[in-house]
């Protein structure tokens, strides 16, 4: 739920206000524009103050922060007429905003800004063997609107590290569907073994996306499997029919159901540990990969070739191509010499490698 923001003059010194600027405009003197004020209370939908909130104003070149009262309450003094936004935050509550807006110069304004509290995923993570999976790592993995009906699955809050009793605690979620995954490993560990995802699946499209409300309380329980991890490897040839190298990744695939419809939503998710880089002979290998669907995309840049003036050209040849160079390079720093080529191909992986793949570029149309 969008926090609600009111922004109101403050009646109290006001007045004395207007009277000062009146004052120093008859007599002639400059207005300092470094004279405004920003009074506020953050408060919960309730109503009731939220102490230790943080309140961060930033503006062009700025950036102040307090925190609020046991009343809710914050103030900014000395502030120019340049454009502000306000920001507040606190564990647990979900972040708002305010803004821009600026003030005029002497001008006192109060600010109302509303947290809504979070939803929280709670529950335990068990190992294979129904022992509680202390240290493991589990994350909200929400979906965020992108283009052309995608978009991009994202870990909100950083996770939580299982206890020794298995549990964990998610909160200060904002409200929306989510996946829950759960990767093994003692804390301080930095590779982890593959992740698992609620209800105790491999595969993120066996997932069971969970839905979150402003305020509510998700109960979970996941049970950690073995998860075999396979390798994909195959070779990247250009729109021409020649090997060549370039950077490939793999795109898990997912289907999220919406709350309100029967729709479904395709989410791709960010896959940064699932990339390679294909070498001259166009030859490329993706490791620990699990099961799953995936989308297997490749992108190829190749630059104009230039060559340089020979042995035996005239004085007239080698400056008229020198000249021609200067132009080339001039065009290739514009990027207009420079052709993309894309490839893209589906890829199911089971839990056993998958080899021998074709993944033939085409020019990105203009």
């Amino acid at each position: 739920m969008l926090a609600a923001v009111a922004f109101t003059a403050l009646a109290t010194g006001w007045t004395q206000t207007s009277v000062d600027v009146h004052a120093q405009t008859r007599r002639g003197a400059p207005l300092d524009s470094w004279t405004g004020v920003v009074r506020g209370v953050v408060s919960e939908e309730s109503g009731a103050p939220v102490p230790g909130a943080e309140v961060r104003l930033v503006g062009s070149g700025r950036h102040q922060l307090t925190t609020t009262d046991q009343a809710g309450r914050f103030v900014f003094t000395d502030l120019p007429t340049e454009s502000m936004t306000l920001y507040a935050s606190k564990a647990g509550f979900i972040d708002t905003r305010f803004g821009p807006f600026a003030l005029a110069p002497g001008q006192q304004e109060t600010a109302r800004l509303t947290l809504g509290r979070g939803g929280v995923i709670f529950g335990y993570v068990f190992d294979e063997s129904g022992e509680p999976a202390a240290g493991a790592l589990v994350e909200a993995l929400l979906a965020r609107s992108g283009q052309q009906g995608q978009s991009m699955l994202q870990s909100v809050g950083g996770g939580d590290l299982a206890d020794d009793t298995g549990a964990f605690r998610l909160y200060g979620l904002p409200p929306g569907t989510y996946l829950v995954s759960a990767r093994p490993g003692p804390a301080g560990t930095a590779n982890r073994g593959a992740a698992t995802y609620y209800p105790g699946t491999p595969s993120m499209a066996s997932a069971l996306p969970l839905e979150v409300e402003t305020g509510s309380q998700v109960p979970v329980s996941l049970l950690l499997g073995a998860v075999p991890l396979a390798r994909v490897s195959g070779v990247l040839v250009n729109a021409a029919g020649t090997p060549t190298s370039g950077y490939v990744s793999l795109l898990p695939e997912v289907r999220i159901a919406p709350r309100v419809t029967d729709d479904q939503v395709s989410v791709a998710v960010d896959a940064t540990r699932l990339s390679s880089s294909a070498g001259p002979d166009g030859r490329f290998t993706i490791a620990g990969v699990p099961p799953g669907s995936y989308e297997l995309t490749a992108t190829v840049t190749s630059a104009t070739r230039i060559s340089l003036p020979s042995v035996g050209q005239t004085e007239a040849e080698i400056t008229a191509r020198l000249a021609a160079l200067q132009e080339q390079f001039r065009i290739a720093a514009l990027g207009a010499r420079r052709e993309q080529e894309t490839a893209s191909l589906p890829v199911f992986v089971s839990g056993e490698d998958v080899s021998g793949l074709t993944l033939v570029t085409r020019p990105e149309s203009p």
